[in-house]
């Protein structure tokens, strides 16, 4: 039986190489012509982009002709604007963090775009009674966070279909 088995294990061996190398060239091909190259061609692999946010929003920004961006932009200072208290104060509430960057078009202010630490600072009563207001006053908000990837074509999506 000893013989039987080891005869048995190899064979079974053979089988699975030969059927992983199949598979393996089927799914290469199927990549290949979905990308339209040829059988010469390497995949282009893309290069991983290490910048930090606020580079890649520079960037982003840089490329849309005629936009002013400020840095930093106080709640209470929309407050002002709105003539009436738009978060809640006092008690367990944490106060509401700054707009992280302000974007403007010929002076005009168009939105903002928020870049969040954790989601537990998002989701802060006075945060989301912000953002609320905005939604409901058309004024655009864009909320990325800093522990996800935010990776420059997404970014650049996000904003332009925003703000351009």
């Amino acid at each position: 039986m000893g013989l039987f088995d080891k005869l048995m294990e190899k064979g079974l061996k053979a089988v699975k190489e030969a059927v992983t190398d199949v598979v393996s060239d089927v799914v290469t091909d199927a990549i290949r012509n979905g990308l339209g190259q040829s059988d010469n061609e390497q995949p282009t692999r893309k290069l991983a982009d290490n910048r930090n946010f606020d580079m890649k929003f520079t960037q982003i920004m840089n490329g849309m002709e005629g936009y002013e961006v400020q840095r930093g932009f106080s709640p209470d200072a929309l407050e002002a604007e709105a003539g009436r208290q738009i978060y809640s104060r006092g008690g367990c509430f944490a106060k509401p963090d700054m707009f992280t960057y302000v974007i403007s078009k010929d002076g005009e202010r168009k939105g903002f775009v928020n870049l969040w630490d954790t989601y537990e600072s998002y989701k802060h009563t006075a945060n989301r009674e912000l953002k609320n207001y905005c939604d409901n006053n058309g004024i655009k908000m864009v909320d990325f966070f800093e522990y996800l990837p935010n990776e420059y074509g997404y970014m650049e999506e996000r904003i332009r279909r925003e703000f351009a």
